[in-house]
Formats: C-alpha cells, sequence, structure tokens
C-alpha cells in the first residue's frame, strides 16, 4: 500500500489524495478492523507518506522516488510497531517491550520494504511507458515530456 500513497503523492491532484486511504478503508472493512488507535496510526503514516510525496512533487525523479520509499516503509515500520507496542497489550509497556515489538516487525518490515520498492518502481516505470507513447493534450505547455504532472494544469490553487 506504500507505494500506492507514493505514487498518488507524486501523480494526483491534491483533491484526489484520499482515494487510496479509501481503498485501504474498503479493504480493511472487507478483511476485518483492529484496534482504532492502531488503525489511527497506520493511516495517519500513509497519509503523510502521500503528502510527503505531493510536497515533493516539483522534485519528481528517480532518486527523489526511491528516497521516499524508504523513508515511508521506514516511518511506517516505527510508528505503526510503537502504537502495536502500546495498545494492542501484546508487548510489556516499558523499553523492552518496545525492543520487542520492533524486533518481531522486522520480518514485516523486510516485506513492507521490498513491495513499496518493487510496486513504486512497477507504478513509475508504467506511468512513464505511458507517458512516453501517449500524446499530451497541451504540449505547448510542457517543456520536457514525462514531467507533465509538474505543469500548470495539475496544479492546485
Amino acid at each position: 500500500m506504500g507505494a500506492l500513497f507514493i505514487f498518488s503523492g507524486f501523480i494526483l491532484p491534491r483533491r484526489y489524495l484520499a482515494l487510496p486511504l479509501l481503498a485501504q478503508l474498503a479493504t480493511d472493512l472487507v478483511i476485518g478492523t483492529y484496534d482504532w488507535r492502531i488503525m489511527a496510526s497506520v493511516y495517519g503514516c500513509y497519509l503523510a507518506v502521500a503528502f510527503t510525496a505531493y510536497a515533493l512533487k516539483r522534485r519528481y525523479s528517480f532518486f527523489t522516488i526511491l528516497i521516499t520509499s524508504l523513508a515511508g516503509s521506514l516511518a511506517f515500520f516505527f510508528i505503526t510497531n510503537a502504537a502495536v507496542w502500546l495498545w494492542s497489550g501484546m508487548y510489556q509497556t516499558d523499553f523492552s517491550g518496545l525492543a520487542s515489538s520492533y524486533l518481531a516487525g522486522i520480518p514485516f518490515f523486510r516485506n513492507s520494504l521490498s513491495g513499496d520498492l518493487f510496486y513504486s518502481a512497477v507504478f513509475f516505470g508504467l506511468y512513464e511507458v505511458a507517458l512516453w507513447f501517449a500524446p499530451h493534450p497541451r504540449p505547448d505547455l510542457c517543456s520536457r515530456r514525462g514531467m507533465e504532472i509538474c505543469s500548470s494544469l495539475t496544479e492546485e490553487s
């Protein structure tokens, strides 16, 4: 899901940044919900990643996407595991419990990081390929192919 939020932040106009959040909510309602405080930390992390990507959209590049994916995965790991430690009742509420929560989350972090990197590459790669083949409706507004996202057509007032 992190890659979807990163992609949405870089590509979508601000008013549509909640779309992946609605997809996450629909999925949670089908699969099942959990403690609202932990869910709030998950949703908050994803929104923070989307808004960070949105703030960086003028610096759209391979490197920026890579760093955003890494930072988003790390932030998600630290914040959500702290939330699980604090509110799930699975761990003691001391430093030992927090360390246990982070240790138990490492396998999930590996999968999350791998997924974020892989799907970011897929989403942005397909997007760039689509830009290469699709004509822009106003080529006079774009100085460089593939950077239409930064044009005045997608800016919010």
